[in-house]
């Protein structure tokens, strides 16, 4: 194995259940993915 290649990553979640289905049916209709506003994936 290459460490130079080697990569990672952590993920915390917070599951806010009265969001779980309409983020959902956002992602299986338009393949976008809930995240915090603080979230680097923004």
């Amino acid at each position: 194995m290459d460490l130079k290649q080697a990569q990672g990553l952590l993920v915390n979640y917070l599951y806010a259940f009265d969001e779980i289905e309409k983020d959902h049916r956002v992602f299986t209709r338009k393949g976008l993915v809930a995240h915090s506003p603080h979230s680097l994936a923004g």
